[in-house]
């Protein structure tokens, strides 16, 4: 099976690396996981969606806007 592609601040960091991290208690974190089927994002739209109202939720602003 294929490792997963990790991205942390837009860059790629190795799958094998992130479980061991650990939290950060002064840093507040949102994710939302993506699949994809031949290169083309599962229900991109709903998945950023729902990323959106979680950043909104507990404060944060996304680094970009949805549309890009």
């Amino acid at each position: 099976m294929n490792q997963p592609e990790v991205f942390v601040n837009g860059e790629r960091v190795s799958s094998e690396c992130t479980a061991s991290w650990p939290f950060q208690e002064d840093k507040i974190f949102v994710f939302e996981t993506f699949k994809s089927y031949g290169g083309v994002i599962f229900r991109l739209t709903e998945h950023l969606g729902r990323l959106s109202e979680s950043a909104k939720t507990i404060g944060l602003q996304l680094p970009k806007p949805l549309s890009e």
